[in-house]
């Protein structure tokens, strides 16, 4: 059985911690601490990652959606007039013809009532993203492949970090098939 305290704590009389103690603490606690900093920051980059790839799938499926309610021969027309070169998702051309009319219209409304909506705002958050439409037209059957690629990157002007979506759809003309 111990005696005293002092035999205990080899001669010291206060229970603290020594300097050299705490810094050795506070040494292993940073390295635990950096592995769980790190991901953090990954799982930071791959949210935003994830929401561009988002917006991409959203833009691609607007486009498709909007030349598959398209007659046969203006779908047609606006594909052949929109498919000589790559173009950014938010010219004034693109809104209007592909994008969601009401996108415009909630632009224009929010103008109106002071909301800090702006096409600024929007090419900010769209800046990288270019789009490309290609036709793929098989005349005797009345139908036609059109192929949507959205692309952008993950860091400005990276090529290395370029990504790109594809969706593909197929217009019918519409007649029967067996004519």
């Amino acid at each position: 059985m111990i005696k005293s305290k002092e035999k205990l704590f080899s001669g010291r009389k206060n229970l603290g911690f020594t300097m050299i103690e705490i810094l050795v603490a506070v040494a292993i606690f940073s390295f635990g601490m950096v592995p769980l900093l790190g991901l953090g920051q990954k799982s930071t980059q791959g949210a935003f990652s994830m929401s561009k790839h988002f917006l991409a799938g959203q833009a691609c499926t607007s486009i498709l959606e909007t030349l598959l309610q398209m007659p046969y021969d203006e779908a047609k027309d606006r594909i052949l007039l929109f498919s000589k070169d790559e173009k950014k998702l938010l010219d004034p051309e693109s809104i209007n013809l592909f994008i969601n009319s009401e996108l415009s219209e909630a632009l224009e409304k929010g103008n109106k009532f002071g909301l800090e909506y702006s096409k600024d705002d929007l090419e900010k958050a769209f800046y990288t993203f270019t789009y490309s439409i290609k036709l793929d037209e098989d005349e005797p059957a009345g139908l036609f492949l059109i192929t949507v690629e959205v692309k952008w990157f993950d860091v400005p002007n990276k090529k290395e970090t370029q990504r790109s979506l594809i969706r593909q759809a197929i217009k019918f003309n519409g007649r029967p098939w067996y004519q």
